[in-house]
């Protein structure tokens, strides 16, 4: 394999692993939309919902945190993923606080 095919190799690498961070980006503004509905509307937590919630959560979290960065991964990239990890412990603590003040 000469230089140029590692080089697309490693690009394309870096391509996928940044798709991969995006779709995880969104899943996390999709959860963020969720936990802010629910702390607005009171009616709409139910037990299942908390449940619901959780496992994605859970979800996330194992993706989140097992995922492994590229060798030649950007300083933007490891930022991204630090951003996501800080962003979902913060959304524990919310989830955590709707369940409590909903009595569930």
């Amino acid at each position: 394999m000469d230089q140029l095919d590692c080089n697309a190799l490693v690009c394309c690498v870096n391509d996928s692993w940044g798709v991969f961070m995006d779709g995880l980006e969104n899943s996390i503004r999709l959860l963020d939309d969720q936990l802010t509905e629910a702390e607005q509307m009171s009616t709409q937590v139910t037990g299942e919902w908390a449940a619901a919630i959780e496992h994605v959560m859970d979800d996330l979290a194992n993706y989140v945190f097992s995922i492994s960065e590229p060798r030649n991964a950007s300083q933007a990239y490891s930022q991204r993923l630090k951003d996501l990890r800080h962003r979902l412990h913060e959304y524990y603590v919310r989830f955590k606080s709707i369940r409590a003040n909903k009595g569930l």
